[in-house]
């Protein structure tokens, strides 16, 4: 597989109009990965696309991105292949076709974005995107195309997911519900249902509104910005309620004694408070470094806070 030549793309794919993919394979891609997947190294972004065989040969004469019509028979093609070898068992073979799928994507809003898709003038330097420099590829990258099968699966669970977790909250309002047991409560202490039914019910919502979100083509980052705000302002609205207010029935903690209620309010208010660093990092597109550590550093902070709240 060494010096083999540059690629061309499916039959109704864009021809290379900017430098060609880089194809000089090294000792690492003189195998055969299907017969040896343990070679294979699964990583971000497109690396070995047009590289490791035999799924380059399977899956680059499905590609293209020329127009929606092109792209949308692409995508049925890819998703098909994926379906595929998802049933045979072969990771490698989902993981290049998720690659397809996603490199699709990536090359349309690049001439989307690039007259003739030349992300840089003849000097090297980069040029200015523009909205759209071509309506074909954009329309050709929309979430009716090349981003369509990643998402459909996730829809259809945030979707079963929700409905699950409202269904039960609405069944488990039945005075003296047998469910309510779940909630490690008396099932005639319908004050304490309520309250858990509520936050159940608040989550499963959630869920629908993400998914409207997703099948709406909102933004990613929007999406999770919006998230944590909606999190965070919860946890504020609960810690207000609890701590200020006196409605101890909102926790899902049964038969609280008013102290350890106003700590876990308090509890509450800091975990929202956690909350706003990492919304703001992902508005500001910060790094992943940057979101892995307030992800992972206020989670922390957060256990425990509500461990010494419940002490």
């Amino acid at each position: 597989m060494t010096d083999s030549p540059v690629p061309s793309p499916g039959p109704n794919a864009e021809s290379w109009t900017d430098e060609p993919p880089t194809v000089e394979d090294g000792p690492e891609y003189d195998v055969d990965f299907r017969e040896r997947p343990e070679r294979y190294r699964v990583g971000r972004g497109e690396q070995g696309a047009f590289k490791v065989e035999p799924y380059k040969s399977e899956l680059l004469p499905s590609w293209g991105y020329a127009d929606s019509e092109t792209a949308e028979e692409a995508v049925d093609a890819l998703l098909e292949r994926f379906e595929a070898y998802r049933d045979e068992g072969d990771l490698v073979g989902m993981d290049m076709a998720r690659k397809y799928v996603q490199m699709g994507y990536t090359r349309a809003m690049r001439y989307a974005r690039y007259p003739g898709g030349r992300k840089y003038d003849d000097d090297g330097d980069e040029r200015d995107p523009e909205e759209w420099a071509d309506e074909e590829k954009r329309a050709a990258a929309s979430g009716a195309t090349y981003r369509r099968p990643m998402r459909a699966p996730d829809v259809a669970v945030l979707v079963l997911t929700g409905a699950a977790l409202v269904g039960f909250a609405l069944a488990s309002l039945k005075p003296a519900s047998a469910l309510r047991r779940a909630y490690r409560v008396p099932v005639d202490d319908d004050a304490a249902a309520r309250s858990n039914a509520l936050v159940l019910a608040a989550v499963g919502v959630g869920l629908w509104l993400l998914a409207a979100a997703v099948v709406a083509d909102v933004p990613g980052r929007v999406v999770g910005v919006a998230t944590v705000l909606a999190s965070a302002g919860l946890c504020l609205a609960l810690g207000w309620l609890v701590r200020r207010r006196g409605r101890h029935e909102l926790l899902t903690v049964p038969d609280p004694d008013p102290d350890t209620a106003r700590r876990l309010g308090g509890a509450a208010t800091v975990c929202g408070v956690l909350l706003l660093p990492l919304a703001a990092a992902l508005w500001l597109g910060a790094g992943d470094t940057v979101v892995t550590v307030l992800t992972l550093g206020g989670s922390l902070l957060a256990l425990v806070a509500v461990a010494v709240a419940a002490r």
